[in-house]
């Protein structure tokens, strides 16, 4: 838990943020009490992650379960609103920005997977059994349904990948 939070707290010093504006930060709030809650779940400690989640997402209206694998380096850039599905999996140095919704299906067979480097854009929705690979850009209100190889460049609704030049 505490090495994936230090990568947290220095990409949110990579963005400019001093130590008090981190104290004030939702996003960062956010991000340190889903750390918390997903260490009590693996270590088995009942209702206290629960109870600690729900106060969060009444603060700072983003909901990132506690069953959510991350890896570190998570940044949400403000509060929300922006939700998780629980069986998501996000890798390393994702940041999320407002408006995004990454869900999987109704019974959490069907999740979607993000790799490492991943920029999210204000709005975008993930959604299903999708696989993003590292380096992906999702640009603002895209919806993605299916899945993309690296360094893909993504918009619009559908998703559908752009050639960057």
């Amino acid at each position: 838990m505490m090495s994936n939070l230090k990568q947290d707290y220095r990409r949110y010093r990579e963005t400019g943020l001093t130590n008090a504006d981190l104290l004030f930060s939702r996003g960062f709030q956010a991000v340190i009490s889903y750390r918390l809650r997903h260490w009590l779940l693996m270590k088995k400690i009942p209702i206290l992650h629960v109870i600690i989640g729900y106060i969060t997402e009444v603060i700072t209206d983003v909901e990132i379960p506690a069953a959510v694998c991350a890896g570190g380096g998570l940044v949400v850039y403000h509060g929300g609103p922006i939700h998780i599905t629980g069986s998501a999996r996000i890798g390393e140095n994702v940041g999320i920005r407002p408006g995004v919704v990454i869900g999987g299906d109704f019974y959490g067979k069907f999740a979607p997977v993000l790799g490492n480097n991943i920029e999210v854009g204000v709005g975008a929705k993930i959604l299903g059994n999708v696989v993003l690979g590292d380096y992906c850009q999702i640009g603002a209100n895209a919806v993605v349904t299916k899945s993309f190889p690296s360094h893909s460049v993504l918009v619009g609704i559908p998703a559908r990948p752009i050639v960057k030049g």
